[in-house]
């Protein structure tokens, strides 16, 4: 059962691969890291492409025949490549990235980690984000949401895929 759900997920990736970019609805050289809290947790929430991962993973994992993989594997090889390419900071506190679960998609697949509470005394919160850093038209938009208020910056290869956040954020942003 679970190596048809793979085989049908990735199935899904592969037509994603030659559907044209208006045609998908969303940008897939764009993926999204917000870091809010929700229900009374703090959690990072990974959005991107699926096709996009897919081509990330034959990308860091050039040996590995991906369509073998069962659903699980796969699962964990996407959270464990997004887990290396992260790093957040809270002021000079590095952000450990707990627990992760996998949303696997036709068009775009989430990944949302457990994080640390934001302190309310921080000053900023720095991101790099280099997973998809193989390609020089990734960005990747990484969002700070508090209270209401939201900031972002945009990473690149302009930027090294990495900036910082000041905080607090301010309404209307």
């Amino acid at each position: 059962m679970a190596a048809t759900r793979v085989l049908a997920a990735v199935a899904c990736l592969f037509l994603c691969v030659g559907v044209p970019t208006n045609a998908m609805g969303h940008v897939p050289n764009v993926a999204s890291f917000h870091l809010e809290e929700h229900e009374g947790a703090w959690q990072l929430t990974v959005q991107l492409s699926t096709a996009r991962l897919h081509r990330a993973l034959q990308h860091r994992y050039p040996d590995r025949n991906l369509s073998e993989a069962d659903l699980v594997e796969y699962e964990a090889l996407l959270e464990t490549m997004l887990r290396k390419g992260i790093r957040i900071r809270y002021d000079d506190a590095e952000v450990v990235l707990g627990d992760a679960t996998v949303v696997l998609a036709h068009h775009a697949s989430e990944v949302h980690y457990a994080v640390p509470p934001l302190p309310a005394d921080a000053k900023k919160v720095a991101a790099h984000i280099d997973v998809l850093d193989y390609d020089d038209e990734q960005q990747n938009v990484f969002r700070v949401i508090r209270g209401g208020a939201q900031e972002h910056v945009v990473l690149s290869a302009k930027n090294d895929f990495r900036d910082e956040i000041v905080l607090p954020v301010t309404p209307g942003k």
